[in-house]
């Protein structure tokens, strides 16, 4: 295993533990979006913007993740 693979390896891993960490961010806000009387009515659109950012964010960083730990297998081979 050559020091290349271990860096996509851990790359690919501190992506994807990055990438849940904002899925949850994002799923925490949107239950406190739907509380009554937590958000006032015009800060609503920012916080669902903010919610869908930080959605897009986590996808972006799963995917880059994948793509990372496939280039590590590829290169063990």
């Amino acid at each position: 295993m050559s020091i290349l693979t271990t860096n996509h390896q851990n790359k690919a891993k501190d992506l994807h533990t990055f990438s849940r960490i904002l899925i949850t961010l994002a799923c925490f806000l949107l239950i406190g979006a739907f509380l009554p009387d937590n958000i006032p009515a015009d800060k609503e659109p920012a916080a669902f913007a903010m919610i869908g950012g930080l959605s897009f964010i986590s996808l972006w960083f799963h995917f880059w993740a994948q793509r990372e730990k496939r280039q590590a297998e590829q290169e063990e081979y």
